[in-house]
């Protein structure tokens, strides 16, 4: 036998006949028939003529450059009429060779295969190269040539050589390979290649899809062991085109049903061999650009609508234990969080296994303590609780892969999977890890409780319900109980009969489940052939066993029968998942033509308890739930926690065909409705609000998909305001007031709640960066939140003013914050209140300028806080009042009013400003005070009623500009102070309030005019302490009518010209030290002032002390008044002069050891020590009126009496 090839001889995995070359045959070669080509011919194999490759043609390529591969063999077959024609016999069922026969009984034919080696679809209009390749046992000088017809007519070739085409239009292109032989013989194979549209980049300028040209990768780095030259990545494509992430949606990739074959999805491999079909990144995009949604849009052109920034996860293996790629999935987070320059948070969706591992990284890194910033989770059609894949399927792919194709009868042998490595992939996937974890039923693990699946569910479950995100469940399947369409046990697939009665030209091997099924029913189908092929549907708790899988295969040469395999397999005490609601697998794709003794054309891969967290999976030894039990209604899930998510869909159409949604193409108008009303950022704030009202918010209601709204009302509105906004002619823009969201006057529209709180981002542009300003114009308002108790309304807002972006109050415009809610200036933001404009804030509500924020409150321009509310500079915030800016702070008719100005940051008063009410500005420590208009002014509603209040360890620094502080209460906190440099302060009807003898009241040095009068001080380290002072006019330098008490010194006065102390009060009762602290003055004049009451802080130091202390004092007139009740009236310590003048009714008196103590008045040669009495009274001083060291010489000692 010259081919060394036997039909009869080998295993017909396929027909020979059908790739005999005719140019009428309709055969559709593809890869996988060339494969069964391949193992068909091998198993043929009788001699050493046979020159079959044994090893498995390779893996199609996924690039634009591609073999075209070609199988070209002659084989021989025996003559129909060999045994009637006397040139073989047959003796005890076995064919025997007859001496010197006429004729030979075999006769010569030819098979030839051949089809483009590529697995992903052309793009239409690109151009593609591919490269002949030849296998073939006919020696070339018989081969005339071989050609090649890309729809464009046929072109000669020759192997290894590189020809180019460019890909058609349409849904698919047809190719052509044409061989002729030197004696005339034509031999033709026709193929096909899937052709998609070339939607090409797309402009980033009003985009209506995302932009493919700028797609970018992140590599996450593999996990060992790596299985090949892949790694775990993310591709992301922005909704602004570019490479920045601002709004991330995370899309976890899933592995399917192990489908064996998809001319559209290039795989990844191991040995060549496929894991799993990838979903990857553009295939995800495509199915979102066929999902349709209630909006009338598709899924993508919501998202892009809302700026989403589209990641997709690609595993490197999805087989591997669901633990290994949970830790991959939390890397992914990490990295998207340091990546994203906004603080949006993530919305993550996890596509089938995706949903798994997703939800499994979340609830670890919850439980560990650690962020993940994600606000939704949403799993579509995920084996929250297991899997399915007929059991009896999960047999035959075994069975199948495992077959023996003989190449040297009783030498060697190879698999039938090793030709076919789609076979041996899907036989390999099955025993991966994962797969095991993640099916509720497996091939070779207990059916019952010791497998791979009760211990992973055991542990998913165990930890619980997220905490820090909200989940959302679609399930693919129905919701109602309604099933695949056949009963538990039916079968899925059954052939039986004799080869021609089975005998059927197939015009296209199909994907997905088909291929083991093809394989099945081209199998045996020889002459005379006879199979009994079956798989049946998991029956229902079955107490007895019962088949799942058989096959009996007889084989017929002339009248011999071949028995070549029987396989039978049984169960029982199965739950019925392949009939049951689930999403469905198809076991034949669109493609896969109709094939003899399939009878379902779908199984249950996911079911919808599973999908929705209800079951099968109780516990770890229990027995699974039954998958039709109902769960059609919402409420009661989630209300009796048989489940952990928050929402849940599923499919609810009553009838069969629709009951139940592909898994892989899982999305309908009823769970985007859904995914929408919960994932959406919702309505846009209109670039115009013109005499219209906008109400932004989040509607507690969920999209109802059993009985759709239409049109789809708006569940929440956009929380960003990223474009410049005008609110104009009596427009109102209001942040999470109780009503309806988005415009109120649109009635489809829903309400808020009645007790939530709504945030709202004013910044730059989302996609460019540009400036954004939000104006309130003359008779518009913006109002954050609503307080009605009496209603219980006590809705919040929060509104930030970020980085760029400006909130401009014009003239009658008004910003109104209500109680609990705030409005904040962030760094980089500025808003801006111009004149006749109002920025108000009642009832508990904020103002916040945050570091680097600035708020400007312009010439006639209102900030008015009230009702214990708060306008706030944060440190490094800064507040910018102009000369006649407004600032009201009220809340009632309270002295103390809580209506506060609290300055952490930097206030900057650039002249006069108008300031009226109850409350009061609150200086901390850290602040900072700019007078660049040089005068900081307050004038109160009277004195004890607070306006000021000055932290502890805080300094009011004025610098050389003017204070004038009138009418009110300042608070002092402990080692607080006001400092004067060389400027002016007028301190008027102030009640100056501290405690603990720490504070300073007022600090000047170098000021030239201190007016303080009208006043009362109690409680401070020094009331008034002053240095260099020298003013123009003597009443510049002036105390008057003023109260001090309780203080340690109540003025101290260092270095200056005249001062002058006026119907004053000072009270050392308590802890008074000094009533005054007199140093280096040209003179002090105390006038109808009284001094009593205090005591030497210890006994012994009577002779060092006085309640006035003066040192180099000019001149110390004392005109009226009193200085009486004190240890020592007024002391003049050694080394220091002072001389003193007594009139007016001026009375030292009653002071328990001396009147006045001046310890070295009767220098020699100087003119001080002098004490002069005029109308004055010097009475009833405990050891002297007046005491001096003993003198030298009596006339040196002067003092004048009258």
């Amino acid at each position: 036998m010259s081919t060394g090839l036997l039909q009869e001889h080998g295993t017909p995995f396929t027909r020979l006949s059908a790739f005999n070359g005719d140019p009428d045959s309709t055969t559709i070669s593809t890869p996988l028939r060339c494969r069964l080509v391949q193992a068909t011919l091998l198993s043929a194999t009788v001699n050493a003529n046979a020159q079959v490759d044994t090893a498995a043609l390779p893996a199609e390529s996924g690039s634009d450059t591609f073999d075209y591969q070609i199988l070209l063999y002659a084989y021989h077959k025996l003559k129909p009429d060999a045994v009637s024609q006397n040139l073989i016999s047959i003796t005890n069922n076995q064919l025997v060779d007859i001496s010197g026969p006429q004729d030979s009984p075999y006769k010569r034919e030819f098979a030839i295969a051949a089809a483009p080696w590529r697995k992903k679809a052309l793009t239409a209009g690109q151009v593609y190269a591919f490269s002949p390749t030849v296998a073939t046992n006919i020696p070339a000088q018989f081969v005339t040539g071989y050609e090649i017809n890309t729809g464009q007519g046929f072109t000669a070739v020759a192997p290894g050589s590189v020809y180019t085409f460019t890909a058609s239009s349409g849904s698919e292109m047809d190719f052509e390979a044409r061989v002729t032989l030197t004696n005339g013989k034509v031999l033709l194979s026709r193929s096909k290649m899937a052709v998609v549209p070339d939607i090409g980049p797309v402009s980033p300028i009003d985009p209506v899809d995302y932009c493919a040209a700028e797609e970018f990768t992140i590599d996450l780095g593999s996990t060992e062991p790596a299985w090949d030259d892949e790694t775990d990545r993310l591709f992301v494509q922005t909704s602004c085109c570019d490479d920045i992430i601002r709004r991330p949606l995370l899309i976890i990739g899933g592995f399917e049903t192990p489908t064996l074959f998809d001319p559209d999805i290039e795989d990844n491999k191991v040995d060549g061999h496929p894991f799993f079909i990838d979903n990857d990144f553009d295939f995800i995009i495509q199915r979102l650009r066929d999902a349709q949604t209630p909006t009338g849009n598709r899924v993508i052109q919501d998202l892009l609508n809302d700026g989403y920034d589209l990641i997709f996860l690609d595993f490197d293996d999805e087989t591997k234990p669901l633990e290994q790629n949970a830790q991959v999935v939390k890397q992914a987070i990490r990295e998207i969080n340091d990546r994203k320059v906004t603080d949006e948070p993530l919305v993550i969706a996890g596509l089938s296994m995706g949903g798994v591992v997703g939800k499994l990284a979340l609830l670890e890194m919850e439980r560990d303590g650690e962020t993940h910033d994600a606000r939704l989770f949403v799993s579509v059609d995920s084996p929250l609780r297991g899997a399915n894949i007929p059991l009896g399927l999960q047999h035959m792919v075994h069975h199948l892969n495992g077959l023996k194709v003989h190449v040297v009868p009783g030498v060697a042998s190879i698999s039938l999977g090793t030709l076919v490595p789609d076979l041996s992939g899907a036989a390999f996937t099955l025993k991966r890890p994962s797969v095991r974890q993640l099916l509720t039923y497996h091939s070779e693990e207990d059916l019952l409780f010791n497998n791979s699946y009760r211990s992973f569910y055991d542990y998913f479950t165990s930890l619980g319900k997220l905490q820090q995100c909200e989940h959302l469940a679609i399930a693919a399947g129905s919701q109602i109980g309604i099933g695949q369409g056949f009963n538990p046990h039916d079968k899925l697939v059954s052939l039986a009969g004799t080869s021609g009665q089975l005998l059927t030209q197939f015009s296209n091997l199909g994907s997905g489940w088909s291929l083991p099924i093809d394989i099945a029913s081209n199998l045996f189908l020889g002459t005379g052939g006879y199979l009994d092929f079956d798989v049946w549907s998991l029956p229902d708790m079955p107490s007895s066993p019962k088949f799942i899988y058989r096959n009996v295969t007889v084989v017929r040469v002339f009248t011999i029968p071949v028995v070549f395999d029987i396989v039978k397999v049984r169960v029982s005490g199965t739950q019925p998942f392949d009939s049951a609601p689930a999403g469905r697998s198809a076991l034949v794709d669109d493609e896969g033509g109709a094939l003899p003794g399939l009878l379902q054309p779908n199984f249950g891969f996911i079911p919808t308890i599973s999908a929705l967290e209800v079951g099968p999976y109780q516990s770890l030894a229990g027995p699974l739930s039954d998958p039709f039990q109902p769960i059609n209604d919402n409420n009661a899930v989630l209300a009796l926690s048989q489940t952990t998510m928050d929402y849940m869909v599923a499919t609810i159409d009553p009838v069969v065909e629709f009951a139940n949604l592909d898994h892989e193409n899982p999305f309908s108008p009823e769970n985007t409705g859904m995914l929408l009303s919960v994932a959406s950022n919702g309505a846009v704030t209109p670039a115009t609000l013109d005499n219209r009202t906008f109400n932004h918010g989040d509607s507690p209601e969920v999209y109802d998909y059993a009985n759709p709204p239409m049109p789809f009302p708006v569940y929440r509105t956009e929380p960003i305001i990223d474009e410049d906004t005008d609110i104009i002619n009596g427009g109102q823009l209001w942040v999470n007031r109780a009503g309806r969201i988005g415009f109120t006057d649109i009635a489809a529209n829903l309400n808020n709640d009645e007790v939530s709180d709504f945030e709202v981002f004013i910044r730059s542009s989302f996609c460019e960066g540009d400036p954004t300003t939000l104006t309130i114009a003359p008779t518009a308002r913006m109002e954050l939140g609503q307080w009605d108790a009496a209603a219980g309304i006590t809705n919040t807002a929060q509104v930030y003013v970020q980085a760029d972006a400006t909130v401009s109050i014009q003239a009658q415009g008004e910003l109104y914050i209500n109680k609990d809610s705030r409005f904040i200036v962030q760094e980089g933001g500025y808003t801006e209140v111009l004149s006749d404009g109002l920025l108000s804030a009642g009832f508990g509500g904020q103002v916040r300028i945050e570091k680097g924020g600035e708020a400007r409150i312009g010439s006639g321009g209102i900030l008015r806080v009230s009702q214990d509310s708060k306008c706030v500079v944060e440190d490094g915030g800064k507040l910018v009042l102009e000369p006649g800016a407004i600032v009201q702070l009220w809340d009632g008719d309270d002295p103390f009013g809580r209506a506060v100005l609290e300055v952490q940051g930097e206030l900057e008063v650039q002249g006069s400003i108008d300031f009226s009410g109850n409350g009061f500005f609150d200086f901390f420590q850290s602040h900072i005070l700019s007078l660049t208009g040089g005068i900081f002014r307050i004038e109160g509603r009277g004195i004890g009623k607070r306006f000021l209040r000055l932290r502890n360890n805080t300094t009011l620094n004025i610098g050389d500009n003017t204070v004038e502080l009138l009418e009110g209460l300042a608070e002092y906190g402990n080692y607080a102070k006001i400092s004067v440099g060389q400027g002016e302060a007028f301190i008027s009807n102030i009640e100056l309030k501290t405690g603990g003898q720490t504070a300073v009241g007022l600090l000047a040095d170098g000021a030239t005019k201190i007016r303080f009068v009208y006043n009362e001080a109690y409680g401070f380290a020094n009331a008034v302490e002053a240095y260099h002072t020298y003013p123009a006019n003597a009443l510049d330098f002036l105390f008057f009518q003023s109260g001090f008490s309780d203080n340690r010194n109540s003025i101290w006065l260092s270095y200056g010209s005249n001062a002058r102390v006026w119907d004053c009060h000072f009270n050392g009762t308590g802890t008074g030290v000094n009533a005054m602290l007199l140093d280096e003055l040209q003179s002090v004049r105390v006038d109808a002032s009284v001094i009593e009451n205090y005591n030497v802080p210890t006994e012994p130091e009577y002779m060092t002390w006085g309640a006035v202390h003066v040192s180099n004092v000019g001149e110390y007139i004392m005109s009226g008044g009193e200085l009486s009740n004190n240890d020592v009236g007024l002391y003049c310590p050694p080394g220091k002069y002072v001389n003193v003048t007594l009139r007016g009714q001026a009375e030292v008196a009653d002071n328990d050891f001396y009147g006045l103590h001046i310890v070295e008045g009767n220098r020699e040669g100087s003119n001080y020590g002098l004490v002069t009495m005029d109308c004055a009274k010097l009475l009833n001083n405990g050891l002297a009126g007046i005491k001096g060291s003993p003198p030298p010489s009596p006339t040196r000692h002067r003092t004048k009496w009258r």
